[in-house]
């Protein structure tokens, strides 16, 4: 079983969170994520789908980015937008 983490950030620079408490080790320090999953990881390349729920008026129109960590890591990053 392995977590990855999806850390949100609005176009304003505020990271998106359900709470201060989710936290996961980044390069020696404790950050905030906005999503987890935990999935069965046997090695191959997989895809998976990591949900944020919304709360009312939390979303802005703009550039998102959207961060992946795994072990430790940052393993991806890309960048969306809302209009």
């Amino acid at each position: 079983m392995k977590p990855f983490y999806l850390r949100l950030e609005r176009p304003d620079g505020q990271l998106l969170l359900n709470s201060r408490d989710d936290l996961f080790e980044y390069e020696g320090e404790e950050i905030n994520f906005s999503a987890m999953r935990t999935i069965e990881y046997g090695g191959e390349e997989t895809d998976i789908c990591i949900f944020y729920d919304v709360d009312m008026g939390e979303l802005l129109p703009g550039r998102y980015i959207a961060d992946i960590f795994a072990d430790g890591a940052n393993i991806g990053r890309f960048t969306f937008e809302l209009r």
